[in-house]
């Protein structure tokens, strides 16, 4: 069975979610926190996914060659974007 669970997140900069994850949809605020909501399926092997966060203006250089990029959220006066180690299909 796939289904669609939401995932409660920190704005720490690093942080590791443990799902059966298929594909990460999104990445929003929700009652003022992050949220990812994430298709998950019983088929699928459980596996860490880590989740990190970068402010605009900071250096992504490492980011961008090993992490695969989920979502941008405004939340004044912050603008964070999110990566992931898992490469969605």
């Amino acid at each position: 069975m796939i289904s669609i669970y939401k995932y409660e997140l920190s704005f720490d900069h690093i942080q590791t979610i443990r799902c059966r994850v298929v594909k990460i949809l999104t990445i929003q605020i929700q009652s003022g926190r992050p949220v990812a909501w994430i298709m998950i399926s019983d088929q699928v092997e459980e596996r860490d996914i880590n989740i990190i966060i970068s402010l605009t203006g900071e250096n992504i250089e490492s980011l961008y060659k090993n992490y695969f990029y989920i979502a941008t959220i405004q939340d004044p006066p912050f603008v964070y974007h999110w990566f992931t180690d898992f490469l969605n299909p």
